[in-house]
């Protein structure tokens, strides 16, 4: 296994590609593509560091989004609710902080959220219940406080 380490300082486990100008995005490391257009962002355990972009927002295609088991820190970015094919977001064990975004609720794809061992606090929006697909939500070991709102409770299992 090979370390790599930007001149950020940032120290990534695999980083193929990435920062280079003359190198498709769809050849980067943990990047997918269909017909030029990202629709998968796989960087699970791989000692990222720093924020989520808030530029993954703009990823038309973006169906996956695999951030887990890494150092990030913030919040999550609420212009997410802007990549409308998103089915899977996994940011689990990580160091973010603040609110789940109400934005998530307009991710009507959505089936699988992941947010568990992180610093999330607040409520659970009852907006996710927006997301009619949204079939698995974790939000254990954060600092969630209150019930599941009953918008939730009545999203059908079919």
């Amino acid at each position: 296994m090979k370390l790599y380490t930007d001149t950020n300082g940032d120290s990534w486990i695999y980083k193929t590609h990435w920062g280079s100008d003359t190198v498709d995005v769809c050849s980067w490391y943990g990047i997918w593509c269909a017909s030029g257009k990202i629709y998968q962002i796989s960087l699970n355990s791989n000692s990222l560091v720093g924020t989520i972009p808030s530029e993954l927002g703009m990823l038309e295609k973006l169906r996956n989004l695999y951030l887990a088991t890494n150092d990030l820190e913030g919040s999550i970015p609420s212009e997410l609710g802007n990549a409308q094919s998103l089915q899977y977001v996994h940011l689990y064990t990580n160091s973010l902080i603040g609110t789940i975004p109400i934005e998530l609720g307009q991710l009507t794809s959505l089936y699988d959220l992941k947010l568990s061992h992180n610093s999330v606090e607040g409520t659970i929006p009852s907006e996710l219940g927006e997301a009619t697909a949204l079939k698995i939500l974790r939000v254990y070991d954060n600092e969630i406080t209150g019930s599941m709102p009953a918008e939730i409770c009545s999203l059908s299992m079919s």
